[in-house]
């Protein structure tokens, strides 16, 4: 008795492959770029603040401008 365990070959490529195509990209592959996209932006969010931080530090803002962009983070 032999047995098949070949599901996703089931689950994928069962009917038209330019429609399972796109389910996968839309089901597996758009949400991994949305996360890395948005973790990307907050880490160049931070990291603006951060020189804003620093050019404040070296006297180009004043003291109100660092509670603003503290109160940012």
């Amino acid at each position: 008795m032999t047995s098949n365990y070949n599901l996703h070959n089931y689950t994928f490529f069962a009917g038209n492959f330019s429609e399972k195509k796109s389910d996968i990209i839309e089901d597996y592959i758009s949400p991994i770029f949305y996360y890395l996209h948005d973790k990307l932006d907050k880490v160049n969010s931070t990291i603006y603040l951060l020189e804003k931080i620093k050019n404040a530090q070296n006297g180009s803002l004043g003291m109100n401008s660092i509670k603003s962009i503290l109160l940012l983070l």
